[in-house]
This record gives structure tokens, C-alpha cells and sequence, in this order.
């Protein structure tokens, strides 16, 4: 009778990863197919205007911010490894160090852009914009509670839907 179950189970599991791969497949030439007649040689031009929407200046834009981090973060991230490993010596310092990266590395990104965002929002005193993602608490599946707790509705009735204070991008 065990071994039915798990055979079972086994022949459940692989009619479920069947079905996702299906849906995955599915998604993946919608896109396919919709996408790539809208791929014109405009879209990598270098001017960007309300007529020509190109996406050159994101795609450098998004290359300058992964150098200058690798070039922030690496002697950074390289020295503090080397300091902890071969200067420190063992003791509560390094303890704590150790403890929190790696409790640190077992969070999702989302969840420090999320905790980020209401930070420079509240304690930094930037407000409420559309720029700070409220609007996705508006709409979001918990019934509008935001992480702090305040309905985002609140927020928006007392702060208002002000736009960003610089584009970030300019025409």
C-alpha cells in the first residue's frame, strides 16, 4: 500500500511539472509571437523622444549601474572577507558579522527593496509618490495593507498622488 502511494504521488508530480512546463511554453511563445514583429531597428536608436520610444538609453543606463555596483561592491565585499577571515580575531564582532550575513543572504531582494522603499519614504523624509511604489499597495492582494501596517489608501488620501520630483528619464 506504501509503495501504491508513492507511485502515486510520483505519477501526480509529474503531471503537475508536466502542466507548468505546458503554461511555461504557452507564455514563452505568446510572447514570441507578439513580440518580435514589434522589434524595429528604432527601438535601439540613440535619441529617445515621445516619438521614437527607444530603449538604448535604459539598456546603458541599466550597464553603467551593474559596473559602478561591481565596482563598489567587489574590493567591498573582497576586503571585509579578508579583514574577517586572516586579521580579526574570533570573537563577538565577528560573530555578530558572520550571524547577520548570513541571515542576510537567506532574504529575497524583494523584500529589502520593499523595506528600502518605506524607509527613504518615511524616516528620509522623500513622501509618498508614485516614484515609491505605493500605488502597488493600493492594489495589492492583502487588501490594501501596506507593510507598516497603514492602509495605503490612507496614504494616498493624505499625501496625494504627487509625481516624482526628477524624471528619470529626460525627453
Amino acid at each position: 500500500m506504501k509503495n501504491m502511494k508513492s507511485k502515486l504521488i510520483g505519477i501526480m508530480l509529474k503531471i503537475s511539472a508536466f502542466i507548468v512546463l505546458l503554461i511555461l511554453a504557452g507564455i514563452i511563445l505568446y510572447v514570441l509571437i507578439l513580440g518580435i514583429p514589434q522589434i524595429k531597428l528604432s527601438l535601439f536608436q540613440w535619441k529617445y523622444n515621445s516619438e521614437n520610444v527607444s530603449m538604448m538609453p535604459a539598456i546603458i543606463n541599466t550597464l553603467f549601474m551593474i559596473v559602478l555596483s561591481l565596482v563598489i561592491a567587489i574590493p567591498l565585499g573582497l576586503g571585509a572577507a579578508i579583514f574577517l577571515t586572516q586579521y580579526k580575531k574570533e570573537g563577538a564582532v565577528v560573530k555578530v558579522i558572520r550571524m547577520t550575513s548570513e541571515t542576510l543572504s537567506g532574504i529575497p531582494s524583494i523584500v529589502y527593496g520593499l523595506f528600502g522603499n518605506i524607509f527613504f519614504s518615511t524616516v528620509c523624509g522623500l513622501g509618498y509618490s508614485f516614484c515609491n511604489a505605493w500605488h502597488y499597495f493600493r492594489n495589492n492582494p492583502w487588501n490594501g495593507k501596506s507593510i507598516g501596517g497603514k492602509r495605503s489608501t490612507d496614504l494616498y488620501s493624505r499625501y496625494g498622488n504627487r509625481p516624482c520630483r526628477k524624471p528619470l528619464v529626460s525627453s
